[in-house]
């Protein structure tokens, strides 16, 4: 049963305030349904108290839990919204462009040579992208870290193709390298499947963490 915010109390109004600001990022039909639904509970537990004053509600609010905590079950439960899935996959498709290996004639014979500073940027910049792949895949689900990956899996080799048939003068040339072709594809395919992975192993481990604060 749901409940107009003239017939609640300003402490469940307030809370709900507080749950609201709790759970950006969601859709907003599935956040005003969430709302309707804690709204309706907060109602029934005052009812079942004694009735819908001050101090039921205030006890309601104190039994059902901290929003921050309450959100992440939400969060958790129905994922966030597809807005914040799509900025993930595109940020997927752009980090994966810059983390093509790339080379080029070092300007002096020093031990940290600009071929150096570019392989070291790579590897940091494909550590973040892992990152934000299995984030995705944790936050948003295994299909989503899934496209997530793949973004930057297609990415990755579009930009290798490009950069390697580029008609750049011999003096500026830049040139895919960082070692065997078969290491860079191996790396790409990981990214799908890791986020997919991620995923999988976060709902499994959700699902036997709440069946154990169950028992």
């Amino acid at each position: 049963m749901n409940y107009k915010s003239n017939e609640s109390t300003p402490e469940i109004e307030d809370y709900l305030k507080r749950l609201r600001k709790k759970l950006r990022f969601m859709s907003k039909k599935t956040k005003n349904n969430v709302l309707d639904e804690v709204r309706s509970h907060l109602h029934e537990s005052a009812l079942d108290l004694g009735g819908l004053n001050k101090n039921n509600a205030k006890v309601a609010i104190a039994n059902y839990g901290d929003p921050k905590e309450i959100s992440k079950s939400y969060k958790r439960m129905y994922g966030y919204g597809k807005f914040l899935s799509v900025v993930f996959i595109i940020l997927g498709f752009v980090m994966g462009i810059l983390t093509v290996p790339l080379s080029a004639p070092a300007l002096k014979q020093e031990l940290i040579t600009f071929n150096n500073i570019c392989l070291m940027g790579t590897l940091f910049l494909t550590t973040l992208l892992f990152f934000i792949i299995i984030l995705s895949g944790v936050k948003f689900g295994r299909w989503t870290g899934m496209l997530v990956g793949f973004a930057a899996f297609a990415s990755r080799g579009l930009t290798m193709l490009v950069v390697t048939n580029l008609p750049l003068p011999e003096k500026i040339e830049i040139v895919a390298s960082g070692g065997p072709c078969f290491f860079f594809i191996i790396v790409s395919l990981m990214m799908p499947v890791s986020g997919f992975v991620a995923g999988r192993v976060f709902i499994k481990f959700k699902k036997k963490d709440d069946d154990v604060a169950w028992d």
